[in-house]
């Protein structure tokens, strides 16, 4: 993985320098298994529910390998929400041997294809970035960390469907005693998707709360342990994440998705979420 040092942006509460760890999937798990085995972020990692019980090196090695266990969750969402798909970006009229309208000139001429139907087509659309950050309160429980990751999931692959997505996944976190922020992202690809690590990587919650809180501790030269807010300000932090991020990665339409809070809408209303992200940022519409 790459590292970039910037200072922190104008306004932020800390006047203090970001620390960017960027790279793609395989370069991210090879960080994490340079953890030492006996750092306490890695060592704890599977103990408890609250990192699913998966111990690290199970982490790391779906990382690399993926796991299918998280698909099925993003699957539902999927089949849930069919009806909200952006699959209705352009339409077009075509000519066909069935339709709704005679095409009076091909009829007359004796052409097979003499009727008109009104179809759906893919519109052109400039690429877009989704940033995700899996660090969390630490009063969510996994279950719904789990549940999270698969809506997101699912957005990506409707999203997907109608323009180019590239999608950065990571945390942003400062350890106590620290000051500004660190930064560990990595690039999935999407053409095609991965769905079986893109999911363990989503769903998963000892990639974040282990493999993540890991390296970022371990990046700040930290021991391990508890993680505190970027710039000990998560108000800010969640507001300024596009405009922290962008420096580092992104195309010119970014959506960031924040860190979760114990009371977050992707929980408790997912649809009202979903549909919103469609139509901002996939062209959904409800004509028709």
């Amino acid at each position: 993985m790459r590292s970039i040092t910037l200072p922190t942006v104008e306004g932020c509460p800390h006047t203090a320098q970001d620390h960017f760890l960027i790279g793609d999937l395989p370069s991210f798990a090879d960080r994490a298994d340079k953890v030492p085995v006996d750092f306490s972020t890695r060592k704890e990692c599977g103990g408890s529910s609250w990192t699913g019980r998966m111990p690290y090196d199970g982490a790391v090695q779906f990382t690399r390998t993926g796991d299918l266990s998280g698909v099925a969750a993003s699957d539902a969402y999927l089949a849930k929400f069919e009806a909200l798909a952006p699959m209705r970006t352009a339409w077009e009229r075509r000519s066909d041997v069935i339709g709704t309208t005679l095409d009076m000139g091909a009829y007359m001429a004796d052409q097979p294809m003499h009727m008109r139907r009104r179809v759906r087509t893919m519109a052109e659309t400039a690429p877009l970035t989704v940033a995700v950050d899996l660090v969390s309160s630490a009063g969510v429980n996994a279950k719904d960390l789990q549940k999270r990751g698969a809506l997101i999931l699912a957005l990506v692959r409707s999203l997907s469907i109608t323009r180019p997505v590239e999608l950065w996944v990571g945390g942003s976190a400062l350890p106590y005693s620290k000051r500004g922020a660190w930064h560990v992202y990595f690039k999935i690809d999407t053409t095609p998707l991965d769905l079986a690590r893109t999911a363990h990587v989503m769903t998963c919650p000892a990639v974040s709360r282990g493999m993540i809180y890991a390296i970022i501790s371990h990046e700040a030269g930290s021991t391990g342990g508890d993680l505190q807010w970027p710039y000990s300000d998560n108000a800010w932090s969640r507001a300024n994440m596009r405009p922290v991020l962008s420096r580092a990665f992104g195309q010119a339409d970014m959506l960031t998705i924040a860190a979760p809070h114990v009371q977050d809408e992707l929980v408790n209303e997912p649809e009202a979420w979903f549909e919103r992200m469609l139509t901002q940022y996939g062209g959904a519409d409800h004509d028709a």
